[in-house]
């Protein structure tokens, strides 16, 4: 990043990062749904945001052109 004049934005845990940008309402969403694809999709999303799993393993760096 450095190399390309990039400068750090925000570095978060995928679960934070997912959060904010709003997998909860749209795991509500599946989950009033009941439909055996939506509870497939559900238990996908839960991997990405469990603190055990994904969602704190995994990191989000966003940066930008200073």
């Amino acid at each position: 990043g450095l190399r390309a004049s990039l400068v750090k934005t925000e570095f978060s845990s995928q679960m934070d990062f997912l959060i904010r940008l709003g997998i909860l309402d749209e795991m509500e969403a599946l989950a009033h749904s009941g439909t055996a694809a939506s509870i497939e999709q559900l238990q996908g999303m839960k991997k990405l945001i469990l603190p055990g799993n994904m969602g704190e393993r995994f990191k989000v760096l966003v940066q930008r052109k200073s």
